[in-house]
């Protein structure tokens, strides 16, 4: 039997119920896939937006710390205590060295902290 056919076979109960049935699912089905897709553009474009956030801050935090390592090197680079020990023989005795650590160390703890 073809579905014509089964169609007119059935009681109007049946018909009334199938036709009520199409005409809620046709447009639920259809809002829920503009829905879908509207969520999901929404969605990336919150996506990309925070990711871009993201990245200014990385960079940043990137860009403030390259500038913090070139203030410690300028530092060190200008501190004729520390360019003097630098210029010391590598084969002075132990307690030099040592010595000469504690200084550096010293001189590194109350360089001013960019």
């Amino acid at each position: 039997m073809s579905l014509i056919n089964q169609f007119h076979s059935m009681g109007l109960r049946t018909k009334l119920m199938l036709l009520l049935l199409i005409i809620t699912i046709l447009p639920l089905g259809l809002l829920g896939m503009f829905s879908y897709r509207k969520a999901s553009t929404e969605i990336q474009i919150k996506a990309y937006e925070i990711i871009l956030e993201n990245l200014s801050q990385v960079n940043h935090s990137l860009t403030d710390f390259v500038q913090d390592i070139e203030q410690l090197s300028m530092y060190i680079y200008s501190n004729e205590e520390i360019q003097e020990i630098l210029s010391k023989s590598s084969s002075r005795s132990v307690a030099e060295k040592y010595e000469d650590e504690q200084t550096v160390n010293g001189i590194l703890k109350s360089c001013p902290n960019p």
